[in-house]
């Protein structure tokens, strides 16, 4: 697994392009599936939209290195939703945002992330507009889950994951505007 994600011989940069141009083709690939009229779907989590189906889980924790290059697993959580959505929790999990990281390193992280999925100035608006949202929606299911006892929501919230969720979408928040302008400032 590459969890966490470590680079393998190339610049932090290069493999967040890399997670971003895998993101695009796999959004992309997606796009043309057309689901079953009676599919049913487990998303925890509303989505922003429905225009297709995602991944929900795009994370270190669900990439693997394989002779073939890199692979995402881990499909229980595909439904309907927005690549903008499954992109801003790639984000938060590859780049990190995490108030761990310095928001400058964050920034160029990001930057990376949206050059590698080809990410035109709206779409790196409508990104960086989701980033917190997305965070949050993952402390709001936790805490949810805590207080209905429902798995395995409420064993993540006992180990501490609901704090640092919210930690994370505070810290994004709190640097939302030089996020946005790390996304946007180089693009052309």
């Amino acid at each position: 697994m590459a969890h966490p994600f470590t680079p393998l011989g190339e610049t932090r940069e290069a493999a967040l392009f890399t997670i971003g141009a895998i993101a695009r083709r796999l959004h992309d690939v997606l796009a043309e599936f057309v689901p079953p009229p009676d599919a049913h779907w487990e998303s925890p989590i509303p989505p922003d939209g429905t225009e297709q189906i995602v991944h929900n889980d795009l994370a270190p924790w669900n990439l693997v290195r394989s002779a073939k290059g890199l692979v995402f697993i881990d499909w229980d959580g595909a439904a309907p939703g927005t690549r903008m959505w499954d992109l801003s929790y790639a984000a938060h999990g590859f780049v990190p945002l995490s108030p761990a990281v310095l928001v400058s390193s964050a920034g160029s992280g990001l930057r990376a992330l949206a050059e590698g999925y080809r990410l035109d100035e709206a779409g790196r608006h409508g990104l960086a507009t989701l980033l917190a949202r997305r965070a949050r929606s993952m402390y709001d299911l936790l805490a949810h889950g805590h207080a209905t006892g429902q798995l395995p929501w409420s064993r993540l919230w006992d180990e501490g994951h609901g704090r640092v969720w919210l930690a994370d979408a505070e810290w994004i928040e709190r640097w939302a505007t030089e996020l946005r302008q790390a996304l946007v400032a180089t693009h052309s």
